[in-house]
């Protein structure tokens, strides 16, 4: 709160997640590069961020978890909801490297901004690179959270296809850590028989 100008930067640089680069924080704030570059300084002095890299790619870093969440938390959720659209517009826009090698974090922007369809599709690629490393069980996750994601949207029948596209793909990484018996798995096969009939 001290901080005056520089609480803004921080409040958007929480936004971006525990550490961020200048360019994607940059993209996203809308703050003339002077004052943004006068508040991160600001912030490093009052030692909340550490820069690291430097010229002409820096990167920042919260000191403490904690101090992000309270950056974080300063915000009122209405604006906290656009600014999370804000970011997951921009990163689609201008950062595909970073669509295609961290989903999940454009899965998480697009949650909280209640974007339940366009989180699940993230939610759904970060299932499958974690497939591909073999790691199953992270990708039950995202693919759970997808699926939690998709029950917010609205019914129709590109939901129901995307449904069923998560539930094949959570079935096939469930028997990989799961008995083939296991009622959760045919549970979840259940569940793709009954939307396909559906759809």
């Amino acid at each position: 709160d001290r901080l005056s100008s520089a609480k803004t930067v921080a409040q958007l640089a929480a936004m971006l997640g525990r550490d961020f680069p200048y360019a994607l924080l940059e993209a996203v704030c809308g703050l003339d590069p002077a004052v943004l570059r006068s508040g991160l300084a600001q912030l490093v002095r009052a030692d909340i961020l550490h820069e690291q890299g430097g010229v002409p790619a820096p990167h920042y870093v919260f000191t403490h978890a904690l101090l992000q969440d309270a950056a974080y938390q300063s915000q009122l959720r209405a604006q906290r909801r656009e600014r999370h659209a804000r970011i997951a517009d921009v990163i689609e826009a201008r950062f595909p490297r970073l669509v295609e090698s961290e989903p999940q974090r454009l899965a998480h922007h697009c949650a909280e901004a209640q974007l339940a369809e366009r989180a699940a599709r993230h939610y759904q690629r970060a299932g499958q690179l974690a497939l591909e490393r073999l790691a199953n069980a992270e990708a039950v996750d995202y693919f759970r959270q997808g699926l939690e994601q998709l029950a917010q949207a609205a019914e129709n029948l590109d939901r129901h296809l995307l449904e069923i596209e998560l539930r094949v793909a959570l079935g096939g990484a469930l028997a990989a850590i799961l008995p083939v018996d296991a009622a959760e798995v045919g549970d979840n096969y259940a569940a793709v028989r009954a939307l396909a009939e559906r759809a």
